[in-house]
């Protein structure tokens, strides 16, 4: 039997590991999951990546971690830069996070919009005189890591930790991360994102009445009006509704309420030109 680049190095791993003085250290659920790793990695992995990458790691139990990732994802791992890789494993390890959570912790660091947030963060690059140069940051992958994985359970993540999660990472970018309204920039973008959001909601679960799409449609109204001023003031505070708040029923919930509560400032506006119009025509 052929025995590829990648077993060999992970058999000689596993011998390194149990002649260790630490040995006994080492949980037994992880050691257990390393060496049914071993022995089941993929057939088709790309050998020289496998040796890039795994001479990245510095720890034993971090190779072992390595190998773990390899079996479960295969040449999938590679997509990423192998230092963002090394300090996955580091995270994992060091935060003694059980085996049976690699796959969706992993799954969660290599969603693209996540992976591409934390480079950015750690060596993020930025324009000066015309030229692409690369940012200092105080950052590395292990710090955003470590910071998520004490922070969230990335195994089991709400809708509220995954947007609040988005948010943090973009603050630490000195951006703005809107969870609902994205670049909505006017009032129609607005109606449309919530009159959209709320049939989606109320197709998997009856949760708008026709008194909450009859207060959307006062935007419709709203929109018509000659007030420039009140409507932009109107939009800020819907837009603002998205602060502190990280899930979509909870941001329209707040909108309806923003909405309706302005609605006795229209009123005064219409009743105010209609008034002037009169007093023109008498």
């Amino acid at each position: 039997m052929i025995i590829t680049k990648s077993k060999f190095m992970g058999y000689q791993l596993k011998k390194e590991i149990l002649e260790h003085e630490d040995f006994s250290d080492i949980d037994i659920l992880f050691f257990k999951t390393f060496c049914k790793a071993l022995e089941k990695l993929p057939q088709n992995i790309d050998e020289n990546k496998f040796q890039e990458y795994f001479e990245y790691n510095y720890d034993l139990i971090d190779k072992a971690c390595f190998i773990i990732l390899i079996f479960q994802l295969g040449n999938d791992v590679f997509n990423y830069n192998p230092s963002y890789i090394a300090e996955l494993c580091l995270a994992l390890t060091i935060n003694e996070i059980s085996p049976q959570k690699f796959n969706p912790i992993t799954h969660f660091f290599f969603d693209k919009k996540i992976s591409s947030l934390i480079t950015r963060i750690c060596y993020g690059k930025a324009q000066y005189d015309g030229e692409t140069q690369e940012t200092y940051s105080p950052f590395g992958y292990i710090s955003i890591f470590d910071i998520l994985i004490k922070r969230f359970d990335i195994s089991n993540l709400s809708e509220w930790e995954k947007n609040k999660i988005l948010k943090t990472l973009h603050a630490f970018l000195q951006e703005d991360y809107r969870v609902l309204f994205g670049d909505n920039n006017t009032l129609e973008d607005v109606f449309i994102t919530l009159y959209n959001k709320m049939c989606e909601i109320n197709k998997k679960h009856l949760t708008y009445n026709a008194k909450d799409f009859s207060d959307i449609a006062l935007l419709k109204t709203y929109i018509k009006t000659p007030d420039s001023e009140l409507k932009s003031l109107l939009l800020k505070d819907l837009i603002d509704c998205e602060k502190e708040n990280y899930d979509n029923k909870t941001i329209i919930d707040k909108c309806l309420k923003t909405i309706r509560e302005y609605r006795y400032r229209f009123t005064q506006t219409l009743l105010i030109r209609k008034r002037k119009n009169e007093n023109q025509h008498s």
